[in-house]
């Protein structure tokens, strides 16, 4: 890397881990921005590992937070910002982006249909990319500390929010294919979004629900007809407002059977109690569709369900060791 790239990574789970390992590796200078102090503190005592397929890799680039931002980064020019936190995270991130000085580009790494309405809030457009990939990392968290596993190779498709394409593309292509990752352009940024969200409709929510991986849902009929319904669904909304998508609704079942023994990031969160962002894709869709009269009957089923399985988490825990012998 001729140049270095100086890139501000937000929020250090599985992909910002994954894209600031790459970056290190090949001679970038990530930074690791994480949600608060307590959060950096603990990345920082513990420290962050990448294991991938033949070899593992420590990460040394400095951990931030937003409390003592502006002191960290003093002096500092990004060459670009890189968010990967969820939906949920999306608008703190986004209010502490907005404290960097400078115009460098946000690239976007996010499931769900709501960040891009969002982001302008607090982000002149023209500086925004979105991005969806199929890089597959797997986060996992201990007392010794973060780890993070890769698990797969894929393709990052990249999209402009208030521009089209420039010379900044050709750059951001680069800088991927030098740290090993194919990069693709994409002319619509909606049809982008809505094709992985019609996807994601079918598998995460129910995958989540039925504690199950993604390729599970084709082995019973009554798991693949509500899947088959939810695509079906978020196609129908996208065609009524206009979405120019690339995918039809059985595009679930290819993307199930290529990842079969892999868990949605819906089913991780699920199994670690945390929120989801079923709310940012199914709710969405189901949101927009009563908008436009299409019926959202599955979706809407499928964002309460999450809802009241995130509302019981607690209770939920507590049921495990109970004696169910009946009397």
């Amino acid at each position: 890397m001729s140049q270095p790239w100086t890139v501000l990574v937000v929020g250090p789970g599985a992909l910002g881990s994954l894209l600031a390992a790459r970056l290190e590796k090949e001679g970038a200078k990530p930074y690791l921005l994480a949600r608060n102090e307590e959060r950096a503190k603990t990345i920082r005592n513990h420290g962050i590992t990448v294991r991938w397929q033949d070899s593992e890799q420590k990460l040394s680039c400095p951990i931030l937070c937003p409390e003592t931002l502006e002191e960290d980064i003093a002096g500092l020019t990004f060459s670009l910002i890189i968010c990967c936190v969820k939906s949920i995270a999306f608008q703190d991130a986004m209010k502490t982006v907005a404290r960097v000085p400078g115009d460098a580009s946000l690239l976007v790494f996010q499931n769900g249909l709501l960040w891009p309405d969002i982001v302008t809030q607090y982000i002149d457009e023209c500086r925004v990319l979105g991005a969806m990939t199929t890089e597959a990392a797997l986060r996992m968290e201990s007392d010794d500390g973060l780890t993070v596993f890769h698990k797969g190779q894929g393709v990052t498709r990249l999209a402009f929010l208030g521009r089209k394409r420039s010379s900044e593309f050709d750059a951001l292509s680069h800088l991927f294919q030098q740290v090993g990752m194919s990069c693709e352009f994409e002319e619509s940024l909606l049809g982008m979004l809505w094709d992985k969200a019609i996807v994601n409709a079918a598998i995460n929510a129910l995958t989540a629900l039925l504690l199950i991986p993604n390729g599970a849902l084709l082995e019973n009929d009554a798991s693949a007809s509500l899947a088959d319904r939810a695509a079906e669904e978020a196609c129908r909304v996208a065609d009524a407002l206009g979405i120019q998508r690339s995918v039809e609704a059985d595009q679930w079942r290819v993307i199930a059977k290529r990842t079969t023994g892999n868990g949605s990031s819906t089913l991780q969160d699920v199994v670690a109690q945390r929120r989801t962002e079923v709310n940012a894709i199914n709710g969405v869709i189901a949101e927009k569709g009563r908008v436009v009269g299409v019926d959202v009957t599955v979706n809407d089923l499928l964002t309460n369900l999450i809802a009241a399985r995130e509302g019981n988490y607690r209770r939920s825990a507590s049921m495990v060791n109970v004696d169910w012998t009946l009397q």
